[in-house]
């Protein structure tokens, strides 16, 4: 077993057995990491409160197949402002998760990791509209993985219209004749141009985009159901 050090942000915690933890760590040098902490939840843990979710550590650890064996860990930033602010934490736990669902394990994506850390870094650090940077980190994301949908013409046959209906399926919108009746998510010319925006500018730019209330829940349910089609696979 080779002992490995390096850096991560904690995207899942899972009990296991009566005081262990099991833990999806993003790290720098390795990508998505399942590791196992050995007696984390005990009381006399020195570990435990080191791999709550969301929280950049340090971790050392003995590299295995399957499960990697932590031996020691240490908070680089636990994020504790975010923390401290119901909705913001919730926005990051959402992208926590689905960040780990999209993740392929032991591939590097550093583009991935910097946004992921730009996200948490901005929302312990200013008060730019939760729902509109979760929304351009996510999309940005899902784009870096190379699954950015098409928000402006028809996924199919590139009709650009003003009806328009994001199939998760289909990875963009669909105009009328190519949707066939079929499901979807709708969304305004409006709500799709700001999308679109907040894939093309910097992170730290989002908050100048403005959305509508009835956008913004479109946009997420948009973005919800496009990363969870995604990590189903084909």
């Amino acid at each position: 077993m080779a002992l490995q050090r390096g850096e991560g942000i904690v995207l899942r915690v899972k009990p296991f057995r009566e005081s262990d933890l099991i833990i999806s760590l993003f790290t720098e040098q390795w990508g998505m990491r399942h590791q196992i902490s050995k007696g984390a939840r005990g009381a006399r843990s020195r570990v435990g409160g080191a791999l709550d979710l969301l929280n950049d550590v340090e971790v050392v650890f003995y590299e295995k197949t399957g499960l990697d064996l932590v031996s020691q860990v240490s908070i680089i930033d636990a994020h504790s402002a975010l923390k401290s602010d119901y909705n913001k934490t919730m926005r990051a736990l959402t992208a926590a998760k689905l960040t780990e669902g999209l993740l392929a394990l032991n591939q590097p994506e550093p583009q991935v990791l910097q946004t992921v850390r730009g996200f948490l870094g901005t929302l312990d650090a200013s008060g730019t509209c939760v729902d509109v940077l979760w929304l351009a980190t996510m999309l940005k994301v899902i784009s870096l993985l190379g699954h950015r949908p098409s928000l402006l013409r028809c996924v199919r046959c590139g009709e650009t219209t003003s009806q328009l209906v994001f199939s998760p399926e289909s990875g963009g919108v669909l105009c009328d004749r190519c949707r066939k009746g079929r499901g979807g998510i709708a969304l305004s010319l409006g709500a799709a141009r700001s999308l679109d925006r907040l894939l093309e500018q910097p992170l730290e730019r989002a908050g100048v985009v403005r959305l509508k209330e009835a956008d913004v829940q479109a946009a997420t349910a948009l973005v919800n159901e496009y990363a969870k089609r995604l990590a189903r696979g084909p």
